[in-house]
């Protein structure tokens, strides 16, 4: 059923909905790449629009400050802007940086991931990692030659704080602290398209989907690979969930050969000896695998100690 009709001159980029002026209803913020940001009212009503003159990336209803308020947070390239309940600029930071991903933690504190504009060179090349307060005044940046395609913002490490990871376009892994300070770099021989963390007995594991067709799962200490699943082809995405409701994440990998495979942890399936070592070395850039699994079920074996003791394959064609 259609209950509305919104008309946006541009391409929408980001969708909130939230208590933005504390009256009990809920409003809807759109931020457009036709650099205007717009709210609605609980009937999709137009309230209000706001000009930040660039891409709008994303928009966020938050009380950013904790004091009981919540505003509209905007990222238009890389500036940020907060508006009050009314479209009213109140607080603003500008960059010439292009915003490729957004984190918070747990202080509401904004961490941006940014693609880093060279004065030098007048271009976009490298990554550019900064942290700004509840009141868009800037803690803390990391910047790096490495252009960072993929993050992630998560406590690897279970000491209570997150890191930020970075992956690469040349298989880059690179880890900071939850300051932005440099802890460890590893090497994979190809694209990162995505990070992400897996659980297992009070462990924590990083993965990555790669160009080279194959998902890593990779100690975050030593940088080992405790474990390497090859698709036919690119892994540029996957989902971590416990699926089966057996208590232990299973991971969902979607591949560009058209397949979906799940890799489920089970117990009692017998390791084997294909361990692999990665360390702060760079490694020499392998060819992509070709090979095609075409079973429907398989079994794959789990490679390295407690981490998923057992890896069992199921893989459908996408339709």
């Amino acid at each position: 059923t259609e209950l509305a009709v919104i008309p946006i001159v541009g391409s929408i980029l980001d969708v909130d909905v939230g208590d933005v002026d504390s009256n009990g209803t809920y409003e809807t913020v759109i931020g457009a790449d036709d650099g205007t940001v717009y709210l609605f009212d609980e009937g999709l009503n137009f309230l209000w629009d706001y000009e930040t003159r660039g891409y709008n990336f994303r928009t966020v209803i938050t009380d950013l400050n904790e004091d009981g308020i919540n505003e509209v947070l905007v990222v238009a390239w890389d500036n940020s802007y907060l508006l009050d309940s009314q479209g009213k600029l109140t607080k603003s930071y500008v960059t010439k940086n292009i915003l490729r991903k957004l984190y918070f933690d747990k202080f509401n504190n904004m961490i941006h991931v940014s693609r880093w504009y060279r004065e030098d060179t007048q271009d976009w090349r490298g990554t550019f990692v900064y942290s700004l307060n509840r009141n868009l005044a800037p803690m803390w940046e990391f910047k790096t030659e490495t252009d960072a395609v993929a993050s992630g913002f998560f406590d690897i490490n279970n000491d209570g704080k997150e890191e930020i990871i970075l992956g690469g376009n040349k298989g880059e892994i690179i880890i900071l602290d939850s300051k932005g300070g440099f802890t460890k770099r590893f090497d994979l021989p190809d694209r990162i398209f995505k990070v992400g963390l897996i659980n297992d007995q009070n462990q924590s594991y990083l993965i990555a989907g790669s160009k080279d067709n194959n998902l890593y799962i990779l100690n975050p200490e030593t940088g080992n690979i405790e474990y390497e699943f090859t698709t036919g082809g690119w892994v540029e995405t996957f989902f971590v969930k416990d699926i089966n409701n057996d208590g232990k994440d299973d991971i969902l990998i979607g591949s560009d050969d058209n397949k979906i495979y799940l890799l489920a942890q089970k117990k009692n399936f017998p390791n084997n000896d294909q361990n692999k070592s990665q360390n702060d070395i760079p490694v020499e850039p392998q060819k992509p695998s070709t090979e095609t699994k075409n079973t429907p079920f398989g079994e794959a074996g789990i490679i390295g100690g407690a981490l998923l003791a057992g890896i069992y394959l199921a893989l459908r064609n996408r339709r």
